[in-house]
């Protein structure tokens, strides 16, 4: 099946849900923001915010983490975000609702979410999709590959030893996203399932199948992380193109589109334009200081 990825490239005047043949991707450099603003901290509903407070180390990444998702969803659907719901699809393998992620007001945008180090990435879809990133590792990781596929230990060890890591790191992504797709995480196993290595580090001849009527396809991801996502494809889809974009959450005392700068603003900027470097979209939320209230004020190219 071809894959094909297109370049970063500017965002539209209006975030239009993706297509079944296409995946937005995101990625939120957290090194670039060190602390959530707080502003956009009172966004989180009371689960995120009390599962952010049980973090020590990791937790402004997990407040990024959800607000970014929040914001996102918000624009695609019209929606304040802090009025998102999210909610739990059945798990496939017992049922039980601690399957993948959803968003309660609209079950036809399907959404990922993966963090590593100081990236975060978010894949949006109208089928299920799932996403990994992660960062360099160092070594083999022989206990890792031991779990995999009997095909992917193979193909493994038939690269020269200084491949061998970066493949599995690969591979990783690449099965811990399909994983997510399906709703089962790594609770299924990881030898259950063919993921491959992807077309950088497969051996010449034909390997297994992917599983049928997904995709799996990966990403070249910022600071030389690993990345891939795996998006459903039923029986009729051929290809599928992934439009890669970069997420900022600048601080609440940002200019308005439009207007001047003041407190309670919540910009979100997309790509520049490649043809036009000064332009670039601007998303805004406009919050109400004394609450978590929040509503959508549009967007424009600035």
């Amino acid at each position: 099946m071809s894959v094909p990825t297109d370049r970063p490239r500017p965002l539209p005047a209006e975030l239009v849900l993706p297509t079944p043949s296409t995946v937005d991707v995101w990625w939120l450099d957290v090194d670039a923001h060190h602390a959530a603003p707080d502003g956009l901290s009172r966004l989180l509903d009371p689960e995120e915010t009390q599962r952010a407070s049980a973090f020590r180390r990791d937790r402004d990444r997990y407040r990024q983490a959800h607000i970014g998702l929040r914001l996102l969803i918000g624009a695609y659907l019209q929606l304040p975000p802090a009025e998102v719901t999210f909610m739990r699809l059945p798990c496939p393998l017992c049922g039980a609702a601690h399957g993948r992620p959803s968003v309660a007001a609209n079950r036809s945008l399907h959404f990922s979410l993966s963090h590593s180090r100081d990236l975060i990435a978010y894949a949006l879809s109208a089928s299920p999709v799932g996403i990994d990133v992660e960062a360099p590792q160092g070594g083999d990781m022989p206990d890792v590959v031991a779990q995999f596929h009997p095909a992917e230990i193979t193909a493994i060890g038939s690269l020269p030893p200084s491949r061998r890591a970066a493949a599995t790191l690969q591979c990783w992504v690449r099965k811990e996203a399909y994983l997510k797709a399906i709703g089962t995480g790594i609770a299924r196993g990881l030898g259950t399932t063919y993921a491959g290595l992807g077309e950088r580090y497969e051996p010449t001849g034909r390997p297994p199948g992917t599983p049928q009527g997904w995709s799996i396809v990966d990403l070249e991801a910022p600071h030389g992380y690993a990345g891939a996502f795996a998006v459903s494809t039923g029986a009729s889809l051929s290809a599928i193109t992934a439009h890669t974009r970069t997420l900022t959450l600048p601080q609440t005392n940002s200019p308005a589109a439009g207007g001047a700068p003041g407190p309670g603003v919540v910009l979100v900027a997309g790509d520049e334009d490649a043809t036009d470097p000064g332009k670039r979209l601007l998303v805004a939320t406009r919050m109400n200081p004394a609450s978590k209230a929040a509503s959508f004020g549009g967007m424009k190219l600035e």
